[in-house]
């Protein structure tokens, strides 16, 4: 016992202790060290996947991301996690990152790894986990892409405003308007409205709640 006493009940011979385990390890959950939020072009994005045993130091895996990305998760030591960097690459967009399927070993090119436990049963499963997927459990956002402004007329990318006369005429004069459609929120605004106001037009801006919108009014 913890007193250290010796039992006097049990008739059976000192013996080796051995132990038994045919259960091959799965992944529970994706998760990410990362802050929440918004990453661009270079950043990095921990991959964490949680696992239902420990498995052995130097155990790896291959993960591919809605980015049609590929990640190779890494065991530092033995335990219940195996972690990795995603960088952003350009042209990489999502507007809440998630696992869209994994491997059960990593191949570098001159021998594969795998994710085994403590006992030497390797992982078979790849099943994603239900309802615990990187964007059940984080919300990380890739955004490369530049912002285009939207033709308002046809609604794709373009650069045609929609023309608001206050005069009846058909030019764009003083006390029109010209709407600006945008595919994002626009963050430098400040800029945006320097530039308009100190302009030939001296136009004043409006922007709309959600900053994809932008009315500009035509000065003298």
């Amino acid at each position: 016992d913890i007193a250290l006493n010796a039992s006097t009940t049990d008739g059976k011979a000192n013996a080796a202790v051995t132990y038994s385990d045919v259960t091959a390890p799965k992944v529970t959950s994706f998760t990410s060290t990362s802050a929440d939020g918004t990453y661009g072009k270079s950043s990095g994005v921990n991959i964490t996947a949680n696992l239902s045993e420990a498995v052995q130091s130097g155990s790896q895996f291959q993960v591919t991301l809605g980015t049609t990305d590929v990640v190779v998760l890494t065991a530092g030591s033995s335990g219940t996690t195996l972690s990795g960097t995603y960088v952003v690459g350009s042209g990489d967009s999502s507007n809440d990152l998630s696992i869209t399927s994994f491997s059960t070993n990593y191949n570098d090119g001159s021998s594969t790894n795998y994710v085994t436990d403590l006992f030497g049963n390797k992982m078979t499963s790849t099943s994603l986990p239900v309802g615990q997927n990187l964007n059940n459990n984080e919300n990380i956002v890739i955004d490369t892409l530049p912002v285009f402004a939207v033709d308002s007329n046809s609604g794709v990318a373009g650069d045609n405003p929609t023309l608001g006369q206050n005069d009846g005429n058909t030019q764009a004069d003083a006390g029109d308007t010209l709407l600006f459609q945008f595919t994002e929120a626009v963050s430098n605004r400040s800029t945006v409205d320097t530039a308009i106001s100190s302009g030939d037009a001296k136009g004043t801006t409006s922007w709309s709640s959600d900053y994809k919108s932008l009315t500009v009014t035509l000065g003298a």
